[in-house]
């Protein structure tokens, strides 16, 4: 196997990271061979995670944007979270973990780029009631609720939630 293409990931040694594809190889040991890890598909909101062994041999669960940014940089996530940095997708798609398509911003840039991501649109009084008297009668999950809305009416599912939470509270 080589590795010469395939990156260290800071606090988990015994992992490589293609920083261009997303994959992570399991590094060969006494007891196993090295592997690739599963390919991990993308969860409802569109993020890949996986759960890896640090070096402290605890369970961690990590998306894979963080995972080939922090092998890219040779930094840890909590070297960046601690300064208040997110990783947004530049095309937009949550699942295109390429190190190209990665760039780290802060809370305040990563919620403007939501709102880029759609037309701006107005939900009117009368859409307004509908979603209401709708997610009254909801059962399943909220965010699945949320999400289906905002597909439906082209605006972004905080909208809906924000909605939903503010007059909510007058319905």
């Amino acid at each position: 196997m080589e590795t010469k293409d395939l990156f260290e990931l800071p606090g988990f040694s015994r992992y490589l990271v293609d920083i261009y594809t997303g994959r992570i190889y399991r590094k060969p040991t006494d007891k196993r061979t090295g592997a690739w890890l599963k390919k991990t598909s993308a969860n409802k909101v569109g993020y890949c995670y996986t759960t890896l062994i640090n070096d402290d041999n605890e369970l961690v669960r990590m998306g894979l944007h963080w995972i080939v940014l922090c092998a890219a940089t040779e930094s840890t996530k909590e070297f960046f979270t601690s300064k208040n940095l997110q990783v947004d997708h530049k095309d937009r798609v949550k699942s295109n973990n390429n190190i190209h398509n990665l760039k780290l911003c802060t809370a305040k840039q990563n919620h403007e780029n939501i709102h880029n991501r759609k037309k701006p649109g107005r939900l009117n009084q009368e859409a307004k009631e509908v979603i209401l008297q709708e997610f009254a009668e909801w059962e399943g999950k909220k965010t699945d609720f949320y999400q289906q809305q905002a597909d439906r009416h082209g605006v972004v599912w905080q909208s809906i939630q924000y909605m939903i939470l503010r007059e909510g509270q007058t319905v």
